[in-house]
């Protein structure tokens, strides 16, 4: 077994046990899928852990996985000195052409493999140690000495002060080392910089942008495996292009989340539970999201803090599954755990203090305020009724054709179509079949028949009338 699949198998281990500990220190006793979940954690660890002791249990073959390296590259001119003496064809300037540079990738991953799996063995005699450690050098210098097929490669790194970040970073200084002069990497940690982070469109960490010749041809946003990111290098280098991509992990849409998904949303969450119909939600406004905005742009911070926001409209459980039955609601995250709440109004500089609370001793406590409204039967069109008052008076953008078309403003909409007799569901989700609605409306009423509504419009008053 070769040491990056050792690697995987560790990663693997910890995942598992990681996620055991947390699971253990819960009070899930009662949620039958958890258990069964926490079951088949325990099966993939004792799998990693026979994997593991095998894997160790064949330290006795050094010998013969050395061997193989010398008959593949002791007859290879640029690698012949490594196990003899011979002539060293780089120092007399040879061309180290497209097979050369192959052959010395492969070179590189093999030494390193049997280095890491062996090296630490006592056993192992040190000239042996020497010659595999030599022959990675080599395959350095020759991957350093080739010519590029197009362009300067560069790994732009925006990480922030967390365990994902610092992973990361390392991984990419390894990769760097192991493909010597091929790509350069550039490295920004976050410290409240935002005109670097406007510059280059940063909205997660960590994210890595490629470039060739200074210019972004593709990023990555959040968690990459080490073998996924060095793909990704390998198709840079080759000259090829490749897609975005993105594992950071968002309720936004979601129907349910899972135990795995919540700690993968990071280490300091915080989610907060909103009605379009609440008159405390209207009051809170955008206070929460602008006071983790403003806590994570703070210079010299220690960690991260993320903002999810669920509206609560009949599309998702989300609400129910965090036993949510009032708004507005902040429900505070560590590591995907719940670690404190308030419901109801909190004025800002009182919000900013329980965030500085929550990140400094990771936990915050629950708390309420009276001004608080409990979710109700909202969703269906005979209860719309209720919502009228306050529904007609907000509008923030626009609806329909050429629209912003917001979730709230697309449910405020829905809603007072239904109220006028239409059959339209209260999703909060634009479409097509709304403009059309929207366009029936307007000609029904000798309106301009636009198939959109603004705020203060005709449409607007005729749907408030």
């Amino acid at each position: 077994m070769d040491q990056a699949t050792i690697n995987k198998v560790k990663e693997l281990q910890a995942a598992a046990q990681k996620w055991l500990k947390h699971y253990e220190a819960g009070d899930f006793g009662q949620d039958a899928a958890l258990a069964a979940q926490a079951q088949e954690m325990k099966t993939t660890l004792e799998k990693c852990n026979q994997i593991l002791a095998k894997a160790k249990g064949s330290s006795g073959d050094w010998q013969a996985e050395f061997d193989k390296l010398k008959a593949k590259f002791e007859q290879e001119p640029f690698f012949a000195n490594c196990f003899a003496a011979a002539e060293d064809l780089l120092a007399a300037g040879k061309k180290v052409d497209e097979g050369v540079q192959k052959l010395a990738g492969e070179a590189q991953k093999l030494a390193s493999n049997w280095y890491g799996q062996f090296a630490d063995l006592a056993e192992v005699p040190q000239n042996i140690k020497a010659t595999v450690a030599g022959l990675s050098d080599r395959a350095k210098q020759l991957l350093g000495s080739a010519q590029k097929a197009e362009g300067n490669y560069k790994i732009a790194f925006f990480g922030a002060q967390t365990g994902e970040s610092r992973k990361l970073s390392k991984h990419l200084d390894d990769l760097v080392a192991e493909h010597a002069g091929q790509f350069s990497l550039e490295k920004h940690v976050d410290d409240g910089q935002e005109g670097l982070r406007k510059k280059h469109n940063i909205e997660h960490f960590p994210t890595l942008l490629f470039m060739v010749d200074n210019k972004e041809f593709a990023r990555h946003e959040g968690e990459i495996s080490l073998a996924s990111l060095q793909q990704k290098i390998n198709t840079m280098l080759e000259g090829a292009k490749f897609s975005d991509s993105s594992k950071v992990i968002s309720m936004e849409d979601q129907k349910t989340i899972s135990e795995r998904e919540l700690f993968e949303l990071g280490e300091f969450v915080v989610v907060y539970f909103e009605t379009v119909w609440s008159g405390a939600c209207k009051k809170v406004g955008s206070s929460v999201k602008d006071a983790v905005l403003e806590l994570a742009a703070e210079a010299n911070k220690t960690t991260s803090i993320k903002y999810e926001n669920v509206l609560i409209d009949g599309r998702t459980k989300l609400h129910e599954r965090f036993k949510v039955d009032k708004v507005p609601t902040m429900v505070y995250l560590r590591d995907g755990n719940e670690v404190g709440r308030h419901e109801g109004y909190i004025n800002p500089s009182n919000l900013k203090e329980d965030m500085r609370r929550f990140l400094a001793n990771g936990k915050v406590g629950n708390s309420s305020s009276n001004e608080v409204d409990l979710i109700g039967m909202e969703y269906d069109q005979a209860s719309a009724q209720q919502l009228s008052m306050d529904l007609k008076s907000r509008l923030d953008g626009s609806v329909g054709k050429g629209g912003k078309n917001e979730t709230s403003d697309v449910y405020t909409i829905q809603v007072l179509l239904a109220q006028n007799g239409y059959s339209c569901a209260a999703d909060g989700e634009y479409s097509s079949e709304l403009a059309a609605i929207i366009t029936e409306f307007q000609a029904a009423n000798e309106l301009p028949q636009t198939g959109a509504v603004k705020a203060g419009d005709e449409s607007w008053q005729a749907l408030n009338s």
